[in-house]
């Protein structure tokens, strides 16, 4: 697996001298790792928000009737981020680098 790039930003000190910031996450979390296999988002003119939820495996679903068009399932939400706008176009180019990076190792996934 490839290490995560730090984020780099340039900031200034107290006496106004513009400094590079090195960003590095915590290796440790008070939430730990979590699973999700959907997410749901949304924006605001301010933000956007991702719900990450954990679906069931269809085996587990609700018996429905063969009439049944459709049939709602509410599921649990594991994490919501709210993310400023400012930051999302950030999210996108790095998701879009990390899954080419993904494709460049792994190859293309269909399903």
């Amino acid at each position: 697996m490839a290490r995560e790039k730090e984020t780099k930003s340039l900031s200034k000190d107290k006496e106004g001298n513009e400094i590079a910031l090195n960003l590095e996450p915590s290796k440790s979390s008070e939430l730990g790792r979590v699973y999700s296999n959907f997410v749901q988002i949304s924006h605001s003119p301010w933000d956007f928000t991702l719900r990450f939820c954990d679906a069931p495996p269809a085996i587990d679903l609700p018996k429905v009737s063969k009439d049944s068009k459709a049939v709602t399932l509410e599921i649990p939400t594991k994490v919501e981020l709210i993310i400023p706008v400012n930051v999302i176009q950030d999210l996108i180019s790095a998701l879009k680098d990390n899954y080419k990076n993904y494709v460049k190792y792994y190859g293309h996934r269909d399903d």
